[in-house]
């Protein structure tokens, strides 16, 4: 099970870093299909901006949306460490 695990960990791991790759690293635009970052971002969008839309005041909501960007990239990150972090022992 260990190795499975270590398995599946490797493969998440190289995904997010060829992603990470593409991205930003790679001076010309991406024409894959699936991008891990592309998923993360429209999901967790549609759901922070559903909750945004239901903030009535303007100046609240402004920023409440302002912290999306900021937020969305530490736990970008945090997934790809959590993730790295299930491979070693």
């Amino acid at each position: 099970m260990t190795y499975i695990i270590a398995v599946l960990g490797f493969v998440l791991l190289s995904a997010a870093l060829w992603d990470a790759f593409e991205v930003i690293i790679s001076p010309r635009r991406v024409t894959s299909r699936f991008r891990l970052a592309r998923a993360f971002y429209r999901s967790s969008w549609w759901l922070w901006s559903a909750v945004g839309r239901s903030i009535s005041d303007e100046n609240r909501r402004e920023t409440y949306l302002g912290i999306f960007g900021p937020l969305s990239l530490v736990m970008l990150l945090g997934c790809g460490q959590r993730r790295s972090s299930w491979v070693s022992p």
